[in-house]
């Protein structure tokens, strides 16, 4: 592409599918990475933390958070909603809950437990650029931090790293 070449949209139905396609992958690495048991990223800390306090399976505490940011951002930055922050927070939790029903794991040893949670590191940069790649809006908890960043001085990488901290806190 040419300085000052516009790029193409894509036509709906395949930014439909892209996305759809997205979120299949990154459940499934959310399915790998705790299937490992060697780590997860921070926001699955927290979806962990609060399915064991509620004594609930882990794609529906995803699904339970997702819906009450997206109720958030409802009411205080509709703006920030488009259809993939809806479809993240209402598919990413049934289709993990669906992956670690599928994907009965348990990966014996160091080096199976490192190549589960490799696996779910690379389906979930996939997921990640098809997901992009759809441009059909951020996902629920970034259309959250952004809200927060519009509204404080603070900036992205402090906020996010504070995120983290708070996530696995």
């Amino acid at each position: 592409m040419e300085a000052g070449e516009k790029k193409q949209a894509l036509p709906p139905a395949a930014r439909g599918v892209f996305l759809a396609a997205g979120i299949v992958f990154m459940a499934l690495a959310g399915a790998l990475f705790s299937c490992s048991e060697i780590g997860m990223d921070p926001l699955s800390v927290l979806y962990g933390g609060i399915a064991s306090v509620l004594h609930i399976r882990l794609g529906t505490s995803a699904l339970l958070t997702g819906a009450a940011v997206l109720a958030l951002l409802i009411f205080r930055d509709r703006k920030r909603i488009g259809a993939g922050t809806v479809a993240v927070a209402l598919a990413i939790g049934p289709l993990l809950n669906l992956f670690l029903d599928l994907l009965p794991l348990r990966p014996a040893g160091w080096p199976a437990q490192a190549a589960v949670s490799l696996m779910g590191a690379a389906a979930y940069s996939v997921g990640m650029g098809l997901y992009l790649y759809a441009d059909l809006g951020c996902g629920p908890i970034d259309a959250l931090m952004m809200h927060f960043l519009e509204r404080t001085s603070i900036r992205l990488r402090a906020f996010k790293v504070l995120f983290d901290i708070a996530c696995v806190a």
